[in-house]
């Protein structure tokens, strides 16, 4: 058996089965409307920005998410202009949608925004980055 079969791929209708299922599971309960649209739509620029990486054939698989594509994502964020706090939001909704990748579907062994730098380490951030926490 190779590394490939243990991977899990996003169905080929896309990454929205998947979001939606986060949004039930996870946000519609917990979140008010504009949060949980906000952290939709993050999720689904996120996914569609990570597909598009090389090597990922225009999929998401989990399995090959890591701490270097979120912080990668997170860079390109902060060279587009955004600000540290929605930078902050960002890493906060990929996190919850890690946790429950992992802890809900399997699909994910560990987190990769445990330890993603959202920028080069300004004292701001590194005060953030210890505020993270799973929205699930």
């Amino acid at each position: 058996m190779t590394e490939l079969s243990n991977m899990v791929a996003f169905p080929q209708a896309g990454t929205s089965v998947w979001i939606d299922g986060y949004q039930q599971d996870c946000l519609d309960a917990r979140c008010g409307e504009a949060t949980v649209d906000a952290y939709v739509r993050i999720l689904r620029q996120f996914t569609a920005w990570v597909a598009k990486l090389p090597g990922q054939g225009g999929q998401f698989v989990p399995s090959q998410l890591t701490q270097t594509a979120v912080e990668r994502y997170l860079s390109v964020l902060k060279e587009q202009g955004y600000s540290i706090s929605h930078r902050t939001r960002v890493k906060t909704v990929i996190n919850g949608f890690c946790q429950w990748l992992i802890e809900e579907k399997q699909a994910l062994v560990r987190n990769p925004t445990r330890g993603a730098r959202r920028s080069a380490g300004s004292m701001s951030d590194t005060r953030a980055r210890s505020s993270v926490t799973s929205i699930c």
